[in-house]
């Protein structure tokens, strides 16, 4: 199963804080206020998605509080899903694989801009070689190194 991933660099951009402590990351906007938790478990920070809690009809004291399933599109299921493909996404919703959300069957796929950005791109590989081989070992190296990183 996918999972859902959080850009440190853009929490930080957008103003907000994050810490890693205590068995959660803890995500705080400007206000100083807690807005996302995550809890580390299995030795990973995974992001969970309760299932959406609503008043039963008539009723809207705690005791009234039923757990119902989310209607998503299948948009929305491919992200919550972790970006896996709308087919495949689609087919785990018909077989009963994914717990808590209905797949609104209505919905059309459309192109996600996240899954367009994170592309990975290749550099077609040359049939007739352009340089000189090497003549000793370690003579040529060749690295997919993206150079020093920023510091946050």
């Amino acid at each position: 199963m996918g999972v859902t991933l959080i850009s440190i660099s853009r929490v930080i951009a957008s103003g907000a804080d994050i810490s890693f402590s205590q068995g959660a990351c803890r995500i705080w906007n400007s206000e100083d206020e807690v807005v996302a938790e995550v809890p580390l478990r299995n030795n990973l920070w995974r992001v969970e998605l309760p299932p959406l809690e609503v008043a039963a009809a008539g009723e809207d004291t705690a005791e009234g509080l039923v757990k119902k399933r989310r209607v998503v599109s299948i948009d929305k299921l491919h992200c919550i899903m972790g970006h896996i493909s709308h087919e495949v996404a689609r087919s785990m919703a018909a077989k009963g694989m994914v717990k808590g959300v209905i797949l609104d069957t209505s919905s059309k796929p459309t192109v996600c801009e996240s899954c367009e950005n994170t592309k990975m791109s290749r550099k077609p590989i040359l049939k007739e070689r352009v340089r000189l081989r090497a003549t000793v070992p370690g003579g040529e190296l060749h690295s997919d190194v993206w150079g020093r990183p920023q510091k946050l």
